[in-house]
């Protein structure tokens, strides 16, 4: 499964939380549909975002992030929904693709 197949799309932090974006480097995340359930969205921050973002769906964490578009993003470390409503998804996405745990 790749990130395209999962609606994903590249956000920019704002004052009330954040907006669509159609570069990387215009990026602060990624948001895209759970691999696992289909469900839920998951939000992953780089670390040039803004330390206060309004309704941080991540609780804070933050991603190293590499390549140029949806279809070769790398992100680090892995991703592991914990919360307790979250479905449990533990993955990698690589060069644009889930990988699962």
């Amino acid at each position: 499964m790749r990130l395209v197949d999962l609606e994903a799309t590249f956000v920019a932090a704002t004052d009330t939380g954040w907006r669509d974006v159609d570069t990387f480097t215009e990026a602060h995340g990624v948001i895209f549909d759970c691999p696992k359930c289909l469900g839920h969205k998951i939000m992953a921050w780089w670390p040039n975002a803004p330390s206060q973002l309004a309704g941080d769906p991540s609780g804070g964490k933050r991603w190293q992030a590499s390549g140029t578009s949806l279809e070769d993003l790398t992100l680090s470390p892995s991703i592991l929904l914990t919360s307790p409503e979250g479905c449990g998804w533990h993955g990698f996405v690589r060069d644009g693709a889930i990988i699962n745990c």
